[in-house]
């Protein structure tokens, strides 16, 4: 293991609180607390969230734009936290990172949405308009500046 990946495993640092956990890269190295614990945060985050997600998009406000959005939105999140734990599970993980960069941009949807709608609706915009058109925003986005 580099000092580097010690240093991450060790404690929290900005790039932890920021959604980069630090990982060890050597086969032989003692795992790192992201390693332990990497599958308990994919499965409660994504597949609860998702599901969850999936669940209450059918109540969505914004009409058919805003339940298909945010549907979508659930869907790909445990789409991408499948093939992430499915990489990490089978050693890959170059993989596994970019999967997670990915599932990471669909979670920040929800900050994305806190931030555009009180800003659409200060601009004078109709709120049913605005949550429709900031379903799809929130998430759009941030998965293509992943990828």
């Amino acid at each position: 293991m580099r000092e580097g990946d010690r240093a991450r495993c060790g404690g929290v640092r900005r790039e932890e609180v920021l959604g980069r956990r630090g990982t060890s890269l050597d086969a032989d190295a003692r795992p790192c607390l992201q390693e332990l614990l990497g599958a308990d945060r994919t499965a409660e985050g994504a597949l609860v969230g998702g599901l969850a997600g999936l669940y209450l998009a059918q109540f969505a406000f914004g009409g058919l734009a805003g339940k298909l959005g945010f549907g979508t939105l659930a869907v790909l999140w445990l789409a991408t936290g499948e093939r992430a734990f499915h990489y990490a599970h089978h050693g890959n993980v170059v993989a596994h990172r970019q999967w997670m960069i990915r599932n990471f941009s669909l979670a920040f949807a929800a900050v994305m949405l806190r931030l555009y709608l009180p800003a659409a609706v200060v601009s004078g915009a109709d709120f049913a308009a605005a949550y429709a058109i900031v379903a799809w925003a929130c998430w759009v986005p941030n998965l293509a500046f992943a990828e």
